[in-house]
């Protein structure tokens, strides 16, 4: 049985605290922060999955994009139809980047909306943070500077498209949940399916959705015991409708261990422990750059760990503690509970057990950092002491997407020159071959070979 919301009539709100102004003033916000990206050149693996790639500027059909991306066919399909547009003009590249990151942007905040639903949390938030919370979360999951690594990197749209239909299935599977009539719950049902299958075939970290059904439901929506056997069997079916669609696409046998390992692992050169291992402080700059964005850079230069490493294991303990912690507060503090369980299981995929070639990249936060996003703004509104909070919990709600939105223009500004940006990259990066490399060509096209020469010999 579903759990029946009953809305109220929320009071002198006014028109200007409506949805549709909210939507506006999110779309503006995108605009100001981002408005300037358009000429941003290709940088890095732009360049081989667009640039270079036969399947985007010679189509070939859906059957050669499911050979050569399996679980990536609706984002190459996308570049295809970029190139058909407007050719390598990356002009209407980050169009469609900006329209998919703003999207992104309303299906977290109708997500958060429903959020603030739920039967564990309705009762503590007032018509004021219903109207307010669901804007702050969604301005910050804009305008955060982290996201650029998933908005003006090109081909990064896999991460923020993937996002989308992965957000708005949740936001679709609350509204089925908590509707009082069985026609929206039909809707919301199909919506969801709609959106994760969608979301599944946009990138692999889609997978993790069945897993965030299920949290939503143990933190924030609590089913009564009667409500456990069909709500198992549907997340159930839902996890091994997706194992059962990966492996297929990937032509393996859906009931082989075997190829479930082979499956669960994109490079042989480093084993499941070491990579692990490595990216217990790699999940930790993740979380120090969205706290304290200073020092983003594409290309990463990550050292190696084992488990018998002491950073790795002093990081590792303190994820666990985290976690323990998160888990501890899901009754008083169900909000950010699932805010920082969601950013674990968000980036279990590409920084779990699953070895990826390249250690550590930005864009990999991209969906993740909508737990962050959460979790603060519920402890904006609780976690300062009274009446000090009542008094400054506006002006710092305002503030706080204003202070992004300048340090996401910047770094824009920075993807705007590629000279500087690897400048940048090599200052922070210095042994990192691949930076020096673009420096390098990067100096030669804008007609300075001795320069270019010269950072060539670093890489």
């Amino acid at each position: 049985m579903a759990y029946v919301h009953r809305a109220r009539n929320p009071s002198g709100l006014g028109p200007l605290l409506g949805w549709p102004v909210h939507v506006l003033v999110l779309a503006l916000a995108v605009a100001l922060a981002y408005g300037h990206t358009l000429d941003v050149p290709f940088y890095l693996d732009d360049f081989s999955s667009i640039l270079e790639n036969s399947l985007v500027y010679h189509w070939q059909g859906f059957a050669a994009l499911r050979a050569y991306a399996p679980m990536r066919v609706l984002t190459y399909a996308s570049f295809a139809l970029n190139h058909r547009w407007g050719g390598f003009d990356p002009v209407g590249y980050h169009l469609v980047n900006l329209a998919i990151h703003f999207l992104a942007g309303v299906a977290v905040y109708g997500f958060t909306r429903g959020v603030l639903r739920t039967p564990h949390v309705e009762g503590s938030v007032s018509p004021s943070v219903r109207a307010g919370l669901p804007l702050f979360v969604a301005l910050v999951f804009l305008l955060h500077p982290l996201q650029t690594g998933a908005v003006t990197y090109i081909v990064q749209r896999l991460a923020s498209m993937a996002a989308l239909f992965y957000v708005a299935a949740l936001a679709a599977y609350l509204q089925a949940r908590l509707a009082a009539r069985a026609r929206t719950r039909i809707l919301g049902s199909a919506a969801c399916a709609l959106c994760a299958f969608l979301a599944l075939f946009t990138k692999e970290n889609a997978a993790t959705l069945p897993g965030a059904l299920l949290l939503l439901e143990l933190v924030l929506v609590r089913p009564r015991r009667s409500d456990w056997p069909w709500l198992a069997g549907v997340l159930m079916g839902s996890a091994a409708l997706v194992w059962l669609l990966t492996a297929l696409s990937f032509g393996g046998d859906p009931f082989s261990l075997g190829a479930m390992r082979d499956l669960a692992s994109q490079s042989r050169q480093i084993s499941r422990g070491t990579y692990l291992a490595t990216q217990m402080p790699v999940l930790w700059t993740y979380i120090r750059l969205f706290f304290w964005p200073v020092g983003l850079h594409l290309d990463r230069s990550v050292d190696l760990h084992h488990f018998g490493d002491a950073t790795a294991l002093w990081a590792l303990a303190g994820h666990l503690a985290l976690v323990s912690i998160a888990a501890l507060a899901a009754r008083p503090r169900p909000l950010v509970a699932f805010g920082v369980l969601f950013y674990y299981l968000a980036h279990s995929i590409e920084s779990g057990i699953i070895p990826i070639p390249e250690l550590a990249f930005e864009h990999r936060s991209y969906l993740p950092n909508l737990g962050l996003c959460l979790a603060c703004g519920d402890l904006l509104r609780t976690g300062l002491p009274k009446p000090i909070g009542a008094r400054h919990v506006v002006p710092l709600a305002a503030l706080v997407p204003l202070l992004l939105g300048c340090a996401t223009w910047r770094r824009n500004e920075q993807w705007r020159d590629p000279i500087a940006f690897w400048q940048d990259n090599v200052r922070r990066a210095p042994t990192k071959a691949r930076a020096w490399g673009q420096l390098g060509k990067s100096l030669v096209l804008a007609g300075r070979p001795e320069d270019g020469l010269r950072a060539l010999k670093e890489s």
